[in-house]
């Protein structure tokens, strides 16, 4: 059968302002305040050095995100390295308690846990932060982080971020796949669909950007995955008809790494678009929110990762 994951409703959060765009706790702070302003997540815990970002009760209420500076290296998850300035994000699906989020050990101890990815540029050495905003369901968190100066945006989505193709290849019913996705400290490209190593895809490098879950058929591994395909050379806006349709499509993602590589499904509720900028809302003729739009730049059109409603 098909699967029968929930249909989600996202909401996009106002900017927040960090005191100092160079200090990586007042970006934190600043995240604090995103997420307190969110219906659908909530700070769970936090102190020095991170947060632990949770669901506002629904399916998947046990689920836990950590935002995080300063991280031990042993909890960084290739091919990332450590910089102090950075900040890193990880998920525990099934949550539990929480030990030291900063410290050597898996932060849940014997629960599911990622480990960090990073997810903005160096803060304190250049890549200050302006703005944050938040982006939401009831099943997928994410978080963005602007530089204003340059344009520059960083972020990452975590949840039960993937749909596959029939409840039997996720977990539970619904079946359901959980991972996260984050820009690595490189910017977000304008032209990322047409990039094998850009957002929305896993690159190879310490600055890339990744892609991963929890595989469904061996729920304790977290693989990393790859688009299935990078599509290029079609003529801008490329996903509109020549009716002038604008459309958003699936991305298939696979596992990659050791064998079987194997379909795991699309990205749910998150779609390639083209073209968009970041915080565009498209609206029906109701006024109705049909989708909300991340991309490389606030003031340049360019590829968009589609967060639709429906």
């Amino acid at each position: 059968m098909a699967s029968t994951a929930p249909t989600l409703t996202w909401q996009q959060g106002t900017n927040q302002a960090p005191a100092t765009a160079t200090d990586p706790q007042s970006v934190l702070d600043a995240l604090a305040a995103a997420v307190a302003a969110s219906t659908t997540w909530q700070v769970v815990s936090s102190a020095a050095g991170y947060l632990e970002i949770g669901p506002v009760g629904g399916a998947i209420s046990a689920c836990r995100v950590l935002v995080a500076f300063g991280v031990d290296v042993a909890q960084i998850v290739s091919p990332h390295n450590l910089v102090a300035g950075v900040l890193y994000m990880g998920i525990a699906p099934d949550g539990g308690t929480l030990g030291a989020p900063l410290g050597s050990g898996a932060p849940y101890g014997v629960a599911r846990w990622s480990g960090y990815w990073k997810c903005s540029g160096d803060i304190d050495g250049g890549g200050d932060v302006n703005n944050v905003y938040c982006l939401t369901s009831a099943e997928i968190f994410s978080c963005w982080f602007n530089e204003a100066a340059t344009d520059d945006w960083w972020g990452g989505v975590a949840g039960a971020i993937i749909d596959p193709p029939t409840d039997s290849d996720g977990e539970g019913t619904p079946g359901r796949v959980y991972g996260m996705m984050t820009s690595g400290t490189d910017v977000i490209s304008v032209n990322f669909w047409t990039g094998v190593s850009d957002f929305c895809n896993s690159g190879i490098g310490n600055l890339d950007p990744q892609i991963g879950v929890f595989r469904p058929a061996v729920p304790a591994t977290f693989i990393k995955l790859d688009r299935g395909d990078n599509s290029a050379g079609l003529a801008s806006p490329r996903s509109e008809t020549e009716g002038g349709t604008r459309i958003t499509m699936p991305q298939l993602y696979y596992g990659v790494g050791p064998a079987p590589i194997n379909a795991v499904g699309i990205l749910r509720q998150m779609r390639k678009a083209q073209d968009g900028r970041m915080r565009r809302i498209v609206q029906d003729s109701g006024a109705n929110d049909l989708s909300f739009q991340v991309s490389g730049a606030s003031s340049t059109d360019g590829d968009a990762l589609s967060f639709d409603n429906g």
